[in-house]
């Protein structure tokens, strides 16, 4: 009988070591499991900043092309505008100019 406790207990005593190892094992699978996990969304993370950051750039470089281009448009308009205005006084100051000739014309008769 004392054989049979004594082999019984050697029994639990190697179950119990057996158990702490598979945990011992388990808990470093898990954290190895863990740390890739979090490698992989440091990785996918650092992916999704730089994307932002490249869209921003992108959009400010449109937005710079786009006020650029209005200047550009704004400038040309302004040439156009001015050399219209001038061509128009030009041609009040022509018909002005009859005008007086017709009148001084009139008077003269």
């Amino acid at each position: 009988e004392a054989k049979a406790v004594a082999q019984r207990k050697a029994e639990e005593a190697k179950a119990k070591a057996e158990k702490k190892k598979f945990d011992e094992q388990k808990k470093k699978e898990d954290a190895k499991a863990d740390a890739s996990r979090k490698a992989f969304e440091a990785k996918i993370a650092a992916n999704k900043k730089k994307e932002e950051a490249k869209a921003v750039a992108q959009r400010k470089a449109e937005e710079a092309k786009a006020k650029a281009e209005k200047k550009k448009f704004d400038e040309q308009k302004k040439k156009e505008d001015a050399k219209a205005d001038a061509s128009r006084k030009a041609f009040e100051a022509k018909i002005a100019a009859n005008k007086k000739k017709e009148e001084a014309k009139a008077v003269a008769q």
